[in-house]
């Protein structure tokens, strides 16, 4: 155990505890009108996320996976916890639809991007954050 006030909230350089709900769901959140807004809560152990946008026609199931079509990086390697400054300025044409996805990196591995109903984890075919 190191000491120190790694945070900037432990003056007293008295050890923090630290409480993480490991099962916790991760829930996303998309907002606005002229622009889009994605924002999510922490992941445990994640230093940093990366957000995508895909179309909902290109979504398909294949035998192990779901492809997600081709996306397109809003953000990479991001410590926030939302898009905020790289809001998605697109709209898509008239009866499509887009999907948002995020994923994390905890300075060793990335997360997927989730996982459908049927357990699935969903793949980008192309255009994902490097």
């Amino acid at each position: 155990m190191r000491l120190g006030n790694f945070t900037g909230q432990n003056p007293d350089f008295l050890p923090e505890v630290w409480l993480v709900d490991l099962a916790a769901s991760w829930r996303l959140s998309v907002t606005g009108a002229a622009s889009t807004l994605i924002s999510w809560n922490t992941r445990a152990g994640a230093w940093t996320y990366d957000a995508i946008r895909g179309h909902v026609e290109s979504l398909s199931e294949l035998a192990g996976s779901i492809d997600v079509g081709p996306v397109l990086c809003l953000e990479n390697d991001s410590p926030d916890t939302d898009t905020l400054g790289f809001e998605d300025t697109a709209a898509p044409i008239p009866g499509r639809s887009f999907f948002y996805l995020a994923r994390s990196f905890d300075g060793a591995t990335s997360s997927d991007y989730g996982t459908s109903t049927s357990g699935k984890p969903e793949v980008p075919a192309s255009g994902d954050c490097p």
